[in-house]
């Protein structure tokens, strides 16, 4: 059997040291604000120094100089060499060598890192890939599935890049990331409905790409899903517009429900309530409730959901006491088991003066 040191062809790769002035940031790179319009060299340059704390990269840099042990994954792209793994490196490697290029608010605290470093880094070890589809295992397992995953909102929009640029299909990127096809599915319905709200609908998304986890897990809910009328079994070409225009509106409320604006608060204050929202949205008299009073509990109850909870909290107390027969059996005179044994008497009871008339 093959051990490391056997690993195929393709996966070995030598380092090489190159000038850092030729190598180019990412326009790409997930991490990059989804409204960045300006992808010049020092727009993302600057960019990144305002979205991540280089700082603190940039005093390891000058501090202790860069190991080959991190080498920048680049692949060459219309002459250049763009790198598509290591770009806060490699920001913070030109804005020690050139802090003049730092925005104004960090420029001072650069210039004194590059005045008073102890290594003055001009090349950076790299690793160099023919093309972009044959990094993408690599970083799937080091962003998606891995060691320094990205937040959800990069995730997807990477995942979105893997589609609509490479061609690839949910369950092949699934297979090379080491992911599950629907959960890149889910990443990339949510990204695409993000963008289909702020580029076709015009809906305001700010508040939605802050809390971009949480609307991925609202649309797991087929109730929420129905509500906006989109539908996850679409294949991929489908999915990038997955709403229709029809249902505009009804995108627009449900942002408005689950993050509010600046005219109105959101209802949806924890994700645990996703579910009670879903049941609300099944049915036009409580959605009707829920506009009307922007109350979630209200609605909910109304919609029987609350009734429901009820019968299920009892369904789930009468299993367990059904489970603690044969278990308290054999612990009769233990003072543990006597001790929860009155409690779950003590709540019994409660319960039973609420049925006074059950057994009539």
């Amino acid at each position: 059997m093959s051990g490391p040191s056997e690993l195929p062809s393709q996966q070995k790769k030598d380092v090489d040291w190159v000038d850092v002035g030729q190598l180019c940031l990412d326009p790409q790179n997930p991490r990059l604000p989804p409204d960045l319009d300006d992808f010049s060299a020092n727009s993302l340059l600057k960019t990144l120094a305002d979205e991540y704390d280089l700082v603190e990269i940039g005093q390891s840099i000058a501090d202790h100089g860069y190991f080959s042990e991190e080498p920048l994954v680049v692949v060459p792209e219309d002459g250049n060499l763009v790198v598509v793994e290591g770009n806060r490196r490699l920001a913070s490697l030109k804005l020690l060598n050139n802090p003049a290029k730092a925005p104004k608010s960090y420029r001072k605290k650069w210039v004194a890192l590059s005045e008073n470093r102890k290594f003055d880094v001009r090349q950076a070890p790299i690793l160099k890939y023919e093309k972009r589809s044959d990094v993408v295992p690599y970083l799937g397992y080091r962003h998606i599935t891995g060691v320094l995953p990205w937040g959800a909102y990069q995730k997807a929009r990477y995942i979105a890049q893997l589609v609509e640029t490479s061609g690839m299909q949910f369950s092949e990127i699934a297979r090379t990331i080491g992911s599950k096809a629907p959960t890149v599915r889910e990443h990339y319905m949510t990204f695409t409905l993000l963008r289909q709200a702020q580029d076709e609908f015009r809906i305001p998304v700010d508040r939605a790409l802050d809390a971009f986890g949480v609307l991925r897990k609202a649309l797991s809910n087929p109730n929420i899903r129905n509500f906006i009328g989109l539908e996850i079994a679409k294949e991929e070409e489908g999915l990038q517009s997955p709403v229709s225009a029809a249902d505009r509106e009804a995108v627009e409320e449900l942002f408005d429900f689950m993050f509010g604006d600046e005219k109105s608060t959101r209802i949806i204050t924890d994700s645990r309530q996703l579910n009670r929202l879903g049941f609300v949205l099944a049915k036009d008299a409580t959605v009707e409730v829920l506009r009307a009073t922007r109350n979630l509990d209200e609605a909910y109850r109304l919609s029987g959901g609350e009734e429901r909870r009820a019968a299920d909290v009892l369904e789930t107390a009468a299993a367990a006491l059904g489970e603690a027969v044969p278990l308290t059996a054999r612990y009769l005179d233990s003072k543990m088991v006597q001790r929860a044994f009155k409690k779950a008497k003590t709540e019994f009871e409660v319960l039973e003066r609420q049925f006074p008339d059950i057994d009539k």
